[in-house]
């Protein structure tokens, strides 16, 4: 892979937390355009799954701000913002770059007994 693609995660276990599903920083561009394709499976014998992704940026390594959107009225409220998509499905993701370091974090919800599997890659659009 070059490095304008990563694999982040290759076909990990989910946990019903992201403490341990979570990226090492990376260095990003900001201002960049990146995409994320993610690959979700559900575990064995499992029927209403749903893989949640977070995307955080920061400046400095220690303090995170999370992907969201600002809601459009007189007085604005910022919504972070959770990727959530049923299970066995591919799906992209879109973002743009804020600050130097980006981090993700997945976590699986829904399951009964048997956690699904996630393998997720980068890909950054030059500017």
């Amino acid at each position: 892979m070059s490095n304008d693609e990563r694999k982040v995660f290759d076909a990990i276990t989910l946990t019903a937390a992201y403490t341990g599903n979570e990226s090492v920083d990376m260095e990003v561009r900001s201002n960049d355009k990146y995409s994320i394709l993610a690959i979700y499976d559900k575990g064995a014998a499992e029927t209403s799954n749903t893989c949640e992704i977070e995307v955080s940026f920061t400046p400095d390594g220690t303090e995170y701000a999370q992907t969201g959107f600002w809601s459009a009225a007189a007085t604005s409220t910022f919504t972070a913002q959770t990727y959530q998509f049923a299970q066995d499905t591919n799906v992209p993701i879109d973002f743009e770059a804020m600050g130097r370091s980006m981090r993700i974090r997945v976590k699986e919800t829904g399951v009964a007994s048997n956690f699904g599997t996630l393998t997720l890659y980068l890909y950054r659009g030059k500017s």
